[in-house]
């Protein structure tokens, strides 16, 4: 009797013994996955940060772009305004001129 305790004890030792390491086995595999799940996340995380920075600087690229544009037709017409009030300061000096010529005639 004695001799089918200690058996008994020594099949539930060795179940035990068992279970403990399919435990360590799963807790591995567990801390893997969990390795791989956040660097995936990691990564899908950075994947989504550079398509935020590539868009926002796709759109920066543009509003720079645009501005330039802005900046060249403002100069433009700077420079039309610049000499049209050239020829309007010439036209009145010319019309000055033909005033006095006629008001000396």
């Amino acid at each position: 009797m004695t001799q089918k305790a200690l058996s008994a004890n020594k099949v539930k030792i060795f179940s035990l013994e068992t279970k403990v390491v399919e435990l360590k086995g799963k807790l591995e595999d567990l801390k893997l996955n969990l390795m791989f799940y956040n660097s995936n996340v990691v990564r899908g995380m950075i994947k989504k940060l550079a398509q935020i920075n590539s868009s926002k600087l796709k759109e920066i690229d543009s509003l720079k772009l645009e501005l330039k544009q802005v900046n060249e037709n403002l100069n433009s017409k700077n420079y039309k305004i610049k000499y049209m009030e050239k020829g309007i300061k010439a036209t009145y000096e010319i019309i000055s001129w033909e005033k006095d010529a006629l008001s000396s005639v």
